[in-house]
């Protein structure tokens, strides 16, 4: 379940910006729920293939357990315009999932059951719990965190020796130097040497990130925090923010490293069948890539992302929520608990999900519960996993207003500038000019996801 799926699915305007003020024009009173069966239990979410069966199937486990009639609805397409409009019209679901900005929208127009206090949280990690008012919040439905996914064959042909932790993380020059030994052109030779061919190559050695998301953590790495705290002003075009997006251009434009994005699309869509493919060596994703990397004939590990001053990483992902006038909310925030449990669904082991709960990470006994070797190699205990709580920051798709728009504006320039030769000053300030006219502001959510849980 990734940020980039929820892309796929930006809030929509037009009919769901309708709906949602129909909804508010009606006032929260008026907001009922109209179903023909009062013990049905309604669930939303997007999601296919292992994540919409193992979502289902603790959703009815669960619903019948408690005596209700359990319907699982998965949806692919529309999905924010298909939410808005069900809440329009009185027969919104029990619970569901939400894209981050939407819930916190809704949390904020009181239609969301509020966890803050809620004992069944008080283990989630504080990077995972949203405040959309000083005392209302939402949480996550699991963490995604990212990780350098890499071809064990081409690094081991190679001669390099991979980072295997935060401690020993490559510098990005290191990361760039290792990329070069990875890029190969026909007749074997790599970008640094005299006669390689551009145009004739047989695999390079990284997939330049093309979201927002990914990059976020490599800016985090170089003390850049892209929005200022009051949600109104980005930082885009500081010289921070400069250094490692020019730093990404290169890997294409200068170093060439990497595809093109356009290119690398055309290679595959995703980390597997970059990787599968054997033209890519090395690319960043998030945690969610272990889902069909594991399924894939790839001989796969993870290393940890490179840094530019200080190892970062980020979490990300969207939220799980209940409805607060539905006739089912206590078990409706039950079922967020219970889709949160590691114990309850394979999304875990299976390396969609990372667990909410700190203990999960610190915990030897529960990281053995969804830590499979099979699909988590070694690497990604010790990349990932072991510095999650000390070195992971929010991503701000929950704290930034109007984050959607934000977002978008930000990562439409990257395919265009990160295949561009020169300099990305100037694409950087008038995207900066851009987004500093979308930004309004900021909900009272964390700064760094460090200074409170949902106790």
């Amino acid at each position: 379940m990734s940020l980039i799926e929820f892309n796929r699915r930006r809030l929509l305007q037009g009919g769901g910006a309708a709906a949602i003020a129909a909804v508010v024009a009606l006032g929260h009173d008026n907001f009922v729920f109209s179903r023909r069966n009062p013990k049905q239990f309604v669930f939303t979410f997007w999601g296919t293939g292992s994540e919409k069966d193992e979502v289902s199937k603790v959703v009815n486990k669960n619903a019948r357990t408690a005596g209700l009639v359990p319907r699982p609805e998965s949806t692919q397409t529309n999905y924010d315009t298909r939410i808005n409009t069900l809440v329009a019209a009185g027969t919104a679901p029990d619970a569901g999932y939400l894209t981050g900005p939407m819930s916190m929208r809704f949390g904020e127009d009181g239609l969301l059951v509020n966890i803050a206090g809620n004992e069944k949280f008080a283990d989630f990690m504080p990077q995972t719990i949203h405040w959309y008012s000083d005392k209302g919040c939402v949480s996550n439905t699991a963490v995604e965190s990212f990780g350098l996914y890499y071809d064990k064959d081409a690094t081991t042909k190679a001669g390099l020796t991979m980072p295997t932790s935060a401690e020993n993380t490559w510098t990005w020059d290191e990361f760039v130097e290792a990329a070069d030994r990875l890029t190969v052109d026909a007749n074997g030779k790599h970008p640094s040497e005299a006669g390689y061919d551009a145009g004739d190559v047989v695999r390079y050695g990284v997939a330049v990130p093309t979201a927002l998301q990914q990059v976020y953590p490599l800016l985090l790495s170089n003390d850049v925090h892209l929005f200022d705290d009051k949600g109104t002003t980005t930082r885009a075009a500081t010289a921070g923010s400069i250094k490692v997006f020019q730093a990404i251009t290169d890997l294409v434009t200068k170093h060439r490293v990497a595809p093109t994005p356009a290119q690398a699309s055309n290679f595959g869509a995703s980390v597997s069948l970059l990787l599968a493919g054997k033209r890519v060596a090395m690319a960043m994703d998030g945690a969610w890539a272990l889902l069909d990397l594991s399924q894939s004939s790839v001989n796969y590990e993870t290393a940890p992302l490179p840094k530019f001053q200080e190892f970062k990483n980020s979490i990300v992902g969207g939220a799980t929520i209940a409805f607060a006038k539905g006739p089912h909310t206590t078990f409706a925030t039950k079922m967020l608990t219970d889709l949160a449990d590691p114990r309850q669904s394979d999304l875990y082991t299976k390396g969609l999900w990372m667990p909410m709960q700190s203990s999960y990470y610190t915990d030897e006994d529960k990281i053995s519960a969804w830590i499979d070797p099979k699909v988590h190699k070694k690497g990604f205990r010790t990349a990932v996993v072991d510095s999650l709580l000390k070195s992971a920051e929010t991503y701000p798709i929950y704290r930034l207003r109007n984050f959607a728009q934000i977002e978008s504006t930000i990562q439409g320039t990257f395919s265009t500038m990160f295949a561009t030769p020169g300099s990305v000053r100037p694409q950087m300030r008038r995207t900066a000019d851009a987004v500093n006219g979308l930004m309004e502001g900021a909900y009272p959510d964390q700064l760094g996801g460090v200074d409170r849980g949902a106790k």
